[in-house]
């Protein structure tokens, strides 16, 4: 029995080792003093074109300070250092996921695109040799060409046609992707923006947009046709990862004494019998409000009698008048009445 234990155990481990080496998407073989990669079915590299729209229109103050310097601080690339938190660092975060995927970054005002940077890292395919991608080296080069302000209008055509012609080369392997920082209403293109669609969708490159202005219909029907997303930026904190919550798990609770509902928190409302729920402290701290002490009955002392009654609260001789606890009967000063009424809540002798 034992034995037959044993070899179960053992199988189940062999079956867990041949999974994990049919899910490996890749594998690193060096020989006679090359790197190479060994690739499987499951490999999938990405290969990212990150358009900037750098127009007139990102120099609008809604994103503080502009829009243009919103992205840049989204990125962690603000060369004026005028943000001091950044909300993300898009290429170290994107080449930390991605060891070996590779990103090109381009710019586009004035109706044109410009390269701002080449593929983080050269591949030849044919020699299996490969330049792993260096994200300080695109941070460093991008610096060089985001100062100043933007200009001119945006060409999402434009930007398109040159993302196919960088993409269209690549190896079957890879994942092909387009993702587009814009924040113009419009797009000033010199052709037929269909035919562009056309050639996304044949060379499968797949577009995904972040709009810094209202919906525009060309740019969701891109992201739509590609297979990508779209999204809308508020704020400049819209698309921020939230911080990692609190657990919601108690292990204590509250039970409705009318119809035994579970609660987690006091105070509340009963959602099933309408009861007001509190805890005991709750009815302390509220018991002034519900239940306030009572005037008092105004009793005038003789004056044959003024050194002879003393106060109930302070133990010093009552002069004039006394006041009456109508309850417990006791009689206080003026002095500890007024205490008693508008700071103690409370009867000392009941």
């Amino acid at each position: 029995m034992e034995a037959s234990v044993i070899n179960a155990a053992h199988e189940n481990k062999r079956k867990e080792l041949y999974r994990r080496k049919k899910n490996i998407r890749l594998g690193i073989v060096s020989a006679n003093n090359r790197v190479f990669f060994v690739y499987n079915e499951l490999l999938q590299m990405r290969q990212v074109c990150l358009v900037l729209d750098m127009s007139a229109a990102m120099n609008d103050r809604d994103l503080q300070p502009t829009r243009l310097l919103c992205t840049l601080k989204v990125a962690n690339f603000n060369p004026s250092r005028i943000a001091s938190i950044h909300l993300s660092n898009f290429v170290d975060d994107f080449f930390d996921q991605n060891p070996i995927s590779q990103v090109c970054l381009l710019g586009v005002k004035d109706k044109t695109v410009k390269k701002l940077t080449e593929f983080a890292g050269k591949v030849f395919w044919n020699t299996f040799h490969i330049l792993l991608s260096n994200p300080r080296k695109q941070k460093e080069a991008l610096k060089d060409h985001l100062y100043g302000e933007g200009s001119g209008e945006f060409s999402l055509q434009n930007s398109l046609e040159m993302t196919i012609s960088l993409l269209k080369d690549t190896p079957s392997h890879c994942i092909r992707e387009v993702l587009v920082v814009v924040g113009s209403l419009g797009s000033c293109d010199p052709g037929d923006i269909t035919t562009t669609i056309d050639s996304l969708v044949e060379n499968r490159i797949i577009c995904n947009l972040v709009v810094l202005s209202a919906e525009v219909f060309v740019y969701k029907k891109v992201a739509e046709e590609t297979g990508g997303a779209i999204f809308w930026q508020l704020n400049d904190n819209n698309h921020s990862m939230p911080d990692n919550p609190d657990a919601n798990l108690t292990r204590q609770g509250y039970y409705c004494p009318q119809c035994k509902s579970k609660y987690c928190s006091l105070p509340t409302e009963c959602r099933v019998c309408g009861l007001i729920l509190i805890s005991a402290q709750h009815l302390a701290r509220s018991h002034q409000h519900l239940f306030p002490v009572g005037t008092f009955a105004e009793v005038d002392i003789p004056k044959e009698k003024e050194s002879d009654i003393l106060c109930y609260g302070c133990f010093l001789p009552i002069s004039v008048r006394a006041y009456t606890c109508t309850m417990c009967k006791n009689k206080f000063c003026i002095d500890c009445n007024l205490f008693i009424h508008e700071t103690l809540h409370v009867c000392p002798g009941c």
